[in-house]
Parts: structure tokens; sequence; C-alpha cells
């Protein structure tokens, strides 16, 4: 009788999400890498290191693009030498998609095409209104734009930022949704889809989680969302984590995987266009990638390799 050995193992991400996207998809106890680390605070340093290892014979790590090179260099000094996995198996390797996330991670430009048979596909628009009219007419990709379709930008703010994003898709797919007033400087309406920015243990919802708004109690501050686990309601102080979740950053969509990924890539979003945040953004998708905006944006973000720096959970 043949037997079996006990390998321990470790996995981690550098985010909440991320970690709770491979604690489900591995079967593994997962935690973020300061966590792992055992990451001191007050005087910034980490417990685990080349005198004190981490106890593991394979340590797996999700989500390694938007790990900062400081934070890589803590996790190689508590461990030995490991083994660099490179397939990929959340598609075809012929996908358009896999091809071109090799060529951005490499410095090369992809290939860039409207062909609406591509899986991986460019719209050329340099006028910010332009931008967003073509971004907030989803239904023309033939899927359910409220389930099936996530909209990503680099920035926040600003004229294609997440925030105004929001409230163009917002009136677009749920133009007569119930209104809504949770929060002084938003407006929720019932059926919206809406975003976790903060990690919530007691709900057991993490920062980039979505969901949909499905009913809400104003005068007494709550709200009911709708996850893909269950349905949590959000009580109080607990109400400034959520926010309309149409489009997000993608620094939010890190852990997260989405059938059909729609990337607004723009000049107007300079301060924030590197090669790992494109080679991110891409690879949250799992079925069709669209990219709208600038060719000039495309190439700044694919010269530009400085690390992409991922807050710690």
């Amino acid at each position: 009788m043949a037997t079996r050995a006990y390998i321990p193992l470790l996995a981690g991400a550098p985010t909440g999400r991320a970690a709770q996207r491979l604690t489900a998809v591995a079967d593994l106890p997962a935690a973020t890498l300061h966590r792992l680390l055992e990451y001191h605070p007050k005087d910034s340093t980490f417990l685990h290191t080349e005198d004190y290892p981490l106890v593991t014979s394979l340590l797996v790590i999700d989500e390694t693009s938007m790990v900062d090179l400081f934070l890589f260099d803590a996790v190689l000094r508590a461990l030995p030498l490991t083994a660099r996995l490179t397939h990929v198996y959340r598609r075809r390797a012929e996908s358009q998609i896999t091809v071109s996330a090799h060529k951005i991670r490499d410095g090369q430009m992809p290939h860039l095409t409207d062909n609406p048979q591509s899986d991986c596909r460019f719209l050329e628009e340099a006028d910010p209104e332009r931008v967003t009219a073509r971004v907030v007419d989803l239904g023309a990709l033939g899927v359910d734009p409220r389930t099936d379709i996530q909209v990503l930008a680099p920035l926040n703010i600003g004229p294609l930022g997440t925030q105004a994003l929001n409230c163009a898709l917002q009136q677009r797919l749920n133009p007569d949704g119930q209104r809504v007033h949770l929060l002084p400087a938003h407006e929720f309406r019932v059926g919206d889809r809406v975003v976790v920015t903060e990690n919530n243990y007691r709900l057991n919802v993490f920062n980039g989680d979505t969901g949909t708004l499905v009913r809400a109690v104003p005068d007494k501050h709550i709200a009911v969302v709708r996850t893909g686990r269950d349905e949590v309601a959000f009580v109080g102080k607990e109400l400034a984590s959520l926010t309309l979740g149409y489009a997000t950053s993608v620094h939010r969509a890190q852990g997260g995987e989405f059938p059909v990924v729609v990337l607004v890539l723009h000049d107007l979003h300079a301060p924030l266009l590197q090669r790992t945040l494109l080679y991110t953004a891409l690879t949250r998708a799992k079925r069709l990638c669209v990219l709208v905006g600038t060719h000039s944006a495309m190439t700044q973000a694919i010269q530009m390799s400085v690390p992409y720096t991922a807050t710690r959970d």
C-alpha cells in the first residue's frame, strides 16, 4: 500500500481579498504576506527572516504581479529558493488575453485589434466623452453588464476615473432603481452593483468584494448586499465601506476574476500607467477583455516597469 508524504504548505497573497480568493480556489488556508511573515508595524520589521524562516516546504503566492520589491525581498529572505510556475490554466494558451499578457510582461506591445471575434480587443478613443460613451454601451458585448462585466480604471478621480464612470454606468444600467440615501456623498439605488472598500471580518467580506444592493433601511442605517456567497447586512459605520461597483480601480480588483473586463486606459491616467498595473488588469478577464482608450497610454504603461505597490492588509 502506497504511503503519503506530508508536505507542509503555506499560502499567501498581497491583500486580504486575494488571500480569500486563494483559499476558495485552492482549498488552502491563505493569509496576507504581511500576516505570514508576522509584520510588526511599530518598527516596520518582520518576525520571519533568514534567521527565523517560515516552516514550510512550499509557499504558494497569488497575485505576485502586485507584490512590491521590498515585500518580495522579505519573502525570499524567509524562504529557500523555489521553482517558478509559468503555465496558465485560466484560459487557453492561444487566447489573445494570454498572449497579450505575456508580451506586456516582457515589455512588448501586444497586437491590438478591434476584431469582434478576438477575446482581447482595443477600441481607440481619445475624447473622454467618447470613451465614456463606449464604456457605457456595454450591452453590445452580448453579456449581462450587471453580472458578467467589470469596468476597470487606473484612477478613481477625474473625467475617466471610477467615480465618474460609476455615475454614468449607474444611470444606464439602473436608472429606475429605488433611491436610498445611506451616505452623504453617495447616491445608491436598490439593484446597484456595489464594491466593498475595507476588510470586514464580522461579515466575512473583503476589500474588492462585489455584490448587489438588494434592500436598505436608511433610517436604521442598514444596507443588505447579496455577494457571491450570501446576503450580508452592513450596519452603521460599516456603510462607509460601500461604494458603487460598476467600475472599480485596478488595484481594488486584484485577486478577483471576471467573465468580461472593460479596461479604460487613457493619457488622463498618466500618473499610474505602469506595466504591472496593465498586466494585472488584463489578466482579471476570463473570457474577454476590451480596452478603451489611447495607444499612447498603452505605450506609456508598457514602458514604465516600476513595480506597482499593493497596500498592506
